[in-house]
């Protein structure tokens, strides 16, 4: 088990070198450079005065540059505090007044409009051409490939604070460690079986938990993450048949739209093995069966779990939310037997009272 987030990427690069690791529009990363661009950042990241414990927020859409500063700047030890892109530049000044950011991290539509706002008294840095005042191009930062040996940080440590969407007031801050976000990214890889062999396309945002599940399982495991700005249903379906992708990770409007779309026949997903879903419950119907190529909904909910994980007694319902993942093995167990399910399995009637349960375990 890796030792914290700043290992993930070198420990990919050890052991799966110039594979590729990342596509964004048109262009690709192998698991070694983004190593080495990641540490590249990082070294100058504590030139400019980042210190183990500091925070740093990160403000831009999904972007190659976005990965390698997540990665850039768990390597210094600072904490990461990846920002949602729909929280307006008034909730940023607070965030990063709140976090006690040392540095802020954008693409210029979103980082120009933050300092404006009144964000001050740390340092900006900006990704692409388009110049901000007051801002380094983010360019120069990795400019020179150097040598960096990331900070060692204990696995219980705090590697992330994530802010709330602030509906009710100011946004939370949410304090996660090293071992909760691996876990999370390893648990769920894992009952997915995800693996080397594997392609996955997704256009969840990368400061969303579902979104960092995905790409920190995808780089821990080996695969190759196809990673979209955002979500086009069109663009989305050409890069499943583009990349010939195992795997498709999205919430259920996405699936809609996709399913929905005129010239959905037209595109070939037929090297599709698994879709995952997250956010909220997806609705069974036999249209969603015809993403992985099965003829009925029947048909799909079987080979789905029974054959995926050769386990006759594993069986997905209409009714289930599915498998859980082992640390959750005890909570779910209070109510299994309310329901009569087989071990293993859980109604989505039941699925709000476990989650708040095995909060507090």
């Amino acid at each position: 088990m890796l030792g914290s987030l700043a290992e993930v990427l070198p420990s990919a690069a050890e052991r799966f070198g110039d594979r590729r690791a990342l596509v964004v529009g048109g262009r690709s990363f192998s698991f070694t450079e983004l190593d080495a661009l990641s540490s590249a950042l990082a070294a100058s990241l504590v030139r400019r005065g980042v210190a183990p414990g500091d925070r740093v927020t990160l403000y831009a859409p999904n972007s190659w540059e976005w990965i390698v500063s997540y990665y850039g700047v768990l390597k210094t030890g600072a904490v990461i505090n990846p920002v949602n892109v729909m929280l307006t530049p008034a909730e940023v000044v607070y965030v990063t007044r709140d976090c006690g950011a040392k540095a802020l991290i954008g693409s210029p539509e979103k980082l120009e409009p933050a300092l404006r706002a009144g964000v001050t008294g740390l340092e900006a840095i900006v990704f692409g051409d388009e110049p901000v005042q007051g801002a380094t191009p983010f360019a120069e930062l990795i400019a020179d490939p150097v040598a960096f040996e990331p900070v060692r940080a204990d696995p219980a440590a705090l590697s992330t604070i994530g802010y709330t969407s602030g509906t009710t007031g100011h946004p939370k801050g949410a304090m996660q460690s090293h071992r909760a976000v691996m876990l999370n990214g390893a648990m769920t890889a894992q009952m997915h079986l995800k693996s080397e062999l594997d392609t996955v396309v997704t256009a969840l945002p990368c400061p969303h938990v579902y979104g960092n599940v995905v790409f920190n399982g995808a780089l821990m495991y080996g695969m190759t993450l196809v990673l979209h700005r955002r979500f086009d249903a069109a663009e989305v379906l050409s890069s499943i048949e583009t990349h010939r992708a195992t795997m498709v990770e999205a919430v259920p409007t996405m699936y809609m739209y996709m399913l929905a779309h005129p010239d959905f026949e037209s595109f070939d997903v037929s090297s599709l093995t698994r879709c995952t879903v997250g956010g909220q419950m997806l609705e069974c119907n036999e249209a969603f069966s015809r993403i992985l190529g099965y003829e009925s909904l029947a048909e799909c909910l079987r080979h789905s779990m029974e054959d995926f994980y050769d386990n006759p007694e594993v069986r997905a319902k209409a009714e289930e939310i599915g498998q859980q993942l082992r640390a959750m093995v005890d909570p779910i167990r209070l109510y299994q037997g309310q329901r009569g399910l087989p071990d293993g399995r859980v109604s989505h009637a039941r699925h709000a009272q476990i989650a708040r349960r095995a909060s507090l375990s």
